[in-house]
């Protein structure tokens, strides 16, 4: 004869979440998934682009907007400095000059930032 839990209980009985699963329950891919431009359930869109596509594989295999604005901050700062050192920027403008200003001190705080944050992100 088998187990006494055979006689007393010959069908298996579980409740709910109880027993094994083994199924992959993904429901906000379901519900949300990628569809045109929509990736996830909530999106923030800072600006129109007359081809998404083409945009996400260029950020994609390029870099982040980040990476591609801090790329022309650094040539900028680097044709600045270059500049100045040949006295080439001396004639410019008060709004002008401003404006150089504000650059270099912008990517001076960005590669402060970089550098405490440890990223090593160039």
């Amino acid at each position: 004869m088998g187990d006494e839990t055979d006689v007393l209980f010959p069908v298996k009985f579980g409740f709910p979440l109880s027993g094994d699963v083994n199924q992959i329950i993904a429901p906000w891919t379901q519900f949300f998934g990628p569809s045109d431009n929509q990736i996830g359930l909530v999106n923030v869109r800072l600006g129109s682009s007359i081809d998404p596509q083409l945009e996400r594989r260029i950020v994609e295999t390029t870099g982040s907007y980040g990476k591609q604005i801090g790329r022309i901050g650094e040539a900028l700062a680097a044709l600045i400095e270059h500049l100045e050192e040949k006295k080439l920027l001396v004639d410019l403008e008060d709004g002008a000059r401003d404006a150089i200003d504000d650059l270099m001190r912008m990517v001076a705080a960005i590669e402060e930032v970089k550098t405490t944050h440890g990223s090593g992100a160039r």
